[in-house]
């Protein structure tokens, strides 16, 4: 095709990069179709989530807190609520005993494996977001740092760790969301170093120097004798008859 000058020209040029005319009286009007799962939808609500995630340096996961963790929980009959894989990385003795409500074994050793470390479920949910998610737990959150950084090394990428672990988890308001036997809280490093650091501080040193001792006989003797040589002067002085010069 030619144009008036005689020059070839293509049929249709830019009209990819042609910009369509917009309506300002129409710019703010949205889709009505409003049912089923809609990527829209889950991304808008997996912003709001991503609000409450926790991140730290030199971790290749995310935190999500115990609270956002009960509260997708309670919306798990929301179509625009991620759907949750729950796993539990301690032993198997340790889940059949007690674990969180929904949760499902995997424990941590899995991961040495040099094949098949994955279960199902977790093939099912990796790399799902925002739709589906994996949180990591374990009774304290050292173990779980570490599944977190191996699940992201093996090309796992939406995975969270529980903060604090499932030791968080045992408290009056979250009653109901264990399973079985539920132990006693383990105290946290922090607390526990804090706690000895304390202790220690009290309890006397065997290897350093003695404190002065205040107040005891052997502390006041210097005090006590010049008290004692003030006394004596002036009673002699009071004693001399007046002819003394």
């Amino acid at each position: 095709m030619f144009d008036h000058r005689m020059n070839k020209v293509s049929i249709g040029q830019d009209l990819s990069t042609k910009k369509l005319p917009v309506s300002k009286k129409y710019e703010n009007v949205k889709a009505v179709t409003k049912t089923g799962k809609i990527v829209t939808k889950a991304a808008e609500n997996w912003d709001e989530l991503n609000l409450n995630v926790r991140y730290r340096k030199n971790e290749h996961f995310r935190r999500i807190r115990a609270d956002t963790l009960v509260s997708l929980f309670h919306a798990e009959d929301d179509e625009n609520s991620p759907q949750v894989l729950l796993l539990d990385l301690r032993p198997i003795e340790e889940y059949e005993s007690c674990h969180v409500r929904g949760a499902v074994s995997f424990p941590i050793a899995m991961l040495s494996r040099s094949m098949n470390n994955f279960i199902p479920e977790i093939l099912e949910f990796c790399n799902r977001e925002p739709e589906k998610i994996i949180v990591l737990y374990s009774l304290k959150e050292k173990e779980s740092v570490t599944a977190g950084n191996l699940f992201f090394e093996k090309g796992i990428d939406n995975v969270f760790v529980l903060t604090k672990g499932m030791n968080n988890l045992i408290q009056d308001k979250y009653d109901g969301l264990l399973v079985g036997d539920v132990p006693m809280p383990v105290p946290s490093s922090c607390s526990s170093s804090l706690a000895s650091t304390r202790a220690s501080s009290r309890a006397p040193s065997a290897m350093g120097t003695p404190r002065k001792q205040v107040g005891t006989p052997k502390a006041m003797r210097p005090y006590d004798t010049k008290v004692r040589i003030k006394l004596l002067s002036s009673s002699l002085r009071k004693s001399k008859p007046s002819s003394w010069h």
